[in-house]
């Protein structure tokens, strides 16, 4: 599977900091908000990342999807 090296540190960032934005994803890529959601949905279509509902907010957000099928964190639009 090929990822852009923007995917690849999107994917990275997601991972480690364990609740995240679209906003926050932009400033750490130093990209554009939009620029950003299209990295997002291009790794949800290859099933890196599947969406969910934060419970504290109720606002859609993204879980990294591993190897085995954990979601260990989220991204909050």
């Amino acid at each position: 599977m090929e990822l852009s090296h923007q995917a690849v540190r999107a994917l990275q960032y997601v991972q480690m900091s364990g609740s995240t934005t679209i906003q926050q994803i932009s400033s750490h890529l130093g990209c554009a908000q939009n620029t950003a959601s299209e990295i997002v949905r291009r790794l949800r279509q290859k099933k890196l990342l599947e969406k969910h509902r934060r419970s504290d907010d109720e606002r859609v957000a993204l879980k990294p999807r591993n190897q085995v099928g954990q979601t260990p964190c989220c991204v909050g639009y």
